[in-house]
């Protein structure tokens, strides 16, 4: 009888131990069900109570504290991860990891960072990889700190952007052969937007003369100038880095200068920094600060003669109707107010500050400077004509008729002002003629 009640409860208990072990499986079943399908609330739930079924299952404190920061409780996050972190000495690779998460979730950027540099020094990690990629986590003058860590994520997984960057302190560098060997890479790698970057640096190994030219001429010069046109290269070769560093540079070498300016404009136009162009007073056209090459020269000779000890203001003059001439009014006008007594003295300069008011609708700051620049030359045309434009936009036709007789009178070739004149005389009413 004795070896039959025991035989009775062996049965029960077993029969218990796997009715427990049906549930537990339920429970991570559900588990893995609700994260896949990113319900997290129930991923949580399910975590909780598998981890109440079963406490040895201590990841799964990790699991509620992912769960419960993707439902944006950081607080509860910060409770079931510190719990899981004391299940252990040292904390692991993948508490740190989330240790990063939370962080970035609280925008503390840097201490994130920390944690994920930790996460990746115990073991290297996909996602880990991927967050580390960003440049946001990184201020600027832990730029080399960047780029050796992105050396290490583009060996470890061949990440596109983490090669774009390794390939980019290569080309600083100059170490070529570097550069050839991520260029194999990439294009082994057979994606559009790694071919495309291989690309790039293929087109800059070919110029490499001419980078070499650029090089030379900051070696003996080191002029502001040089350095800018060595940003230009790097920005037409996709190395915005490398462009960003030398504009930067070349700034800080000749505040004075613009064409600098241009290309930091362009750069922030990649990145879509409305604020900042603004604030250089930079005109973008489609996110691009537009120049010819003839501009180029031409902006450059003068950036050039402002770069001296001393400086005529003629010099601002100058540039000033070079600048208008390539759509800057803003950095036009900063330049015919720096001209003073060369602006008193000049009829296209005044006719220049009129031009560039109307380019931003300041039409009585354009009315007063085209009356100056007549005072200066009573016979300029241009001063001659935007009066009379002005005075059809305000509907005085009286005023445009008289100033289209006088440019029709002493420009009889120009056919625009006869055609203006004869629209001016359409309009003017019986009773005002």
């Amino acid at each position: 009888m004795r070896c039959r009640l025991l035989s009775h409860w062996n049965l029960l208990a077993v029969g218990l131990l796997t009715l427990s072990s049906f549930a537990r499986a339920d429970l991570a079943d559900a588990y893995w069900q609700a994260r896949d399908q990113f319900d997290w609330a129930t991923a949580a739930e399910r975590a909780q109570r598998w981890l109440e079924a079963d406490p040895s299952q201590q990841h799964l404190l990790g699991a509620i504290a992912e769960a419960r920061l993707q439902l944006g409780d950081s607080d509860a996050c910060e409770t079931w991860l510190a719990r899981w972190e004391a299940t252990v000495d040292t904390p692991t690779a993948p508490m740190r990891a989330l240790r990063g998460e939370l962080a970035w979730a609280r925008d503390e950027r840097e201490e994130a960072r920390v944690h994920w540099l930790e996460s990746y020094a115990l073991a290297k990690d996909l996602d880990v990889a991927r967050r580390l990629l960003s440049p946001q986590l990184w201020a600027p003058e832990e730029r080399a700190q960047y780029e050796t860590m992105m050396k290490r994520v583009a060996d470890d997984y061949r990440f596109v952007a983490a090669m774009d960057v390794a390939g980019e302190a290569a080309v600083r560098e100059r170490d070529w052969q570097t550069v050839e060997g991520l260029i194999n890479r990439l294009n082994q790698g057979g994606t559009r937007s790694g071919m495309k970057t291989a690309a790039s640096f293929e087109a800059l190994l070919r110029e490499r003369e001419a980078l070499r030219a650029l090089d030379d001429a900051i070696a003996t010069g080191g002029n502001a100038q040089a350095r800018a046109r060595r940003a230009d290269f790097f920005f037409n070769h996709e190395r915005y880095q490398l462009a960003w560093e030398d504009t930067t540079l070349a700034l800080t070498q000749a505040p004075r200068a613009v064409l600098p300016k241009l290309t930091l404009a362009r750069l922030h136009a990649r990145n879509h920094r409305h604020e900042e162009i603004r604030a250089l007073r930079v005109v973008t056209q489609n996110d691009h600060a537009i120049l010819d090459t003839h501009e180029r020269l031409t902006l450059e000779e003068a950036d050039g003669a402002l770069s001296q000890k001393l400086i005529s203001p003629d010099a601002f003059l100058h540039r000033a109707l070079l600048l208008a001439q390539a759509k800057q009014p803003f950095l036009a006008l900063d330049d015919l107010k720096a001209a003073g007594p060369a602006l008193e003295k000049s009829a296209a300069g005044y006719h220049c500050q009129a031009l560039c008011f109307l380019a931003h609708q300041q039409k009585q700051s354009a009315f007063e400077a085209f009356h100056q620049a007549l005072e200066v030359d009573p016979n300029h045309e241009g001063a001659w004509a935007g009066l009379a434009k002005l005075a059809m936009e305000r509907a005085d036709y009286t005023e445009a008729i008289d100033r289209y007789q006088w440019l029709v009178q002493h420009h009889p070739k120009h056919a625009r002002y006869q055609q203006e004149l004869a629209k001016a005389s359409a309009r003017l009413r019986p009773e005002e003629s």
